[in-house]
């Protein structure tokens, strides 16, 4: 059973990181007519639309009073603060860039988990950890496509921020919680929170146009709603959180390899380099806890 469960956890995140490779691209779609806060609203929006449907086909209970206050925390962490700060970033920096800030939060995550959760990392695996981190590195400084300035501020304060969502989630797990109440809920959370930005989407509908409509799509549902989901799954069956949050060092690679296929862009020597190191480094640390 830990066998089976182990794959399918690593089966969600792939999936995740799979959605989430193509959330660069249409943010930035958005930000162009949308500050960062309302962006933010526009894809959680659509995130609880798609999810209040299948609350109710599937009749999911609400979380106990007492953990209310968890869950709107998650909402907090994972989606308002979050998102503000993610396209603060996104609007200073390029995306090889905000690639290698956002991947600390695995870092971040293990840390946290080794003082909350006791969930001890082995030397092997701290090894493999910055290894897979010196890829990323590779990737985005090879060409010196790397931008310095105050973005690097707030994509650190992002990838903190998703960090401490992680730890929430694995919290809410251990009572008990399926993977679809803990991202209906902190999504739900986070929408509400975001709530003050809707008189201001409102006046700018004329805004949306189909470009801007297929981006709040893909955020919401795909990267929103499905992505969140997929996460908590693969938290929820693993049994260290540090397993689940090294396939975030995999986002820069696959988005590359998106942009190969579906945009024809040339895949640079970088990207090789640095995903090889990538890739190698994980099968190690994943042989290394079995």
């Amino acid at each position: 059973m830990k066998i089976k469960n182990k794959n399918i956890s690593n089966f969600y995140a792939m999936l995740t990181i799979l959605l989430w490779s193509a959330v660069f691209v249409f943010t930035k779609i958005l930000l162009i007519k949308f500050n960062s806060s309302e962006v933010g609203f526009i894809r959680y929006f659509f995130a609880s639309a798609a999810l209040i449907i299948v609350v109710i086909i599937k009749k999911i209970p609400l979380p106990a009073v007492k953990d209310f206050p968890m869950f709107i925390i998650g909402g907090a962490t994972g989606f308002v603060i979050y998102v503000y700060t993610f396209n603060n970033a996104a609007a200073l920096m390029n995306s090889g860039t905000c690639s290698l800030i956002i991947t600390t939060a695995p870092i971040i995550t293990a840390f946290l988990a080794s003082f909350v959760y006791k969930e001890k990392v082995s030397i092997a695996g701290w090894i493999t950890i910055l290894l897979q981190f010196s890829g990323i590195i590779i990737m985005t400084t090879w060409n010196k496509d790397i931008s310095i300035n105050q973005g690097i501020i707030w994509m650190l304060l992002a990838s903190g921020s998703l960090s401490i969502y992680n730890i929430i989630q694995r919290y809410l797990s251990k009572k008990g919680y399926a993977a679809i109440q803990i991202a209906a809920y902190c999504i739900f959370s986070g929408t509400i929170l975001l709530g003050f930005n809707a008189p201001e989407i409102i006046k700018k509908f004329s805004a949306f146009g189909r470009k801007e409509l297929i981006a709040a799509i893909y955020l919401g549902v795909l990267a929103g709603a499905l992505a969140y989901f997929s996460w908590s799954k693969a938290i929820e069956l693993t049994e260290k959180t540090s397993n689940i949050t090294n396939y975030m060092f995999f986002i820069p690679v696959t988005t590359s390899i998106i942009g190969y296929f579906v945009e024809g862009e040339i895949l640079p020597m970088s990207s090789i380099a640095g995903g090889s190191i990538i890739l190698i480094s994980f099968v190690i640390y994943i042989i290394g806890n079995k």
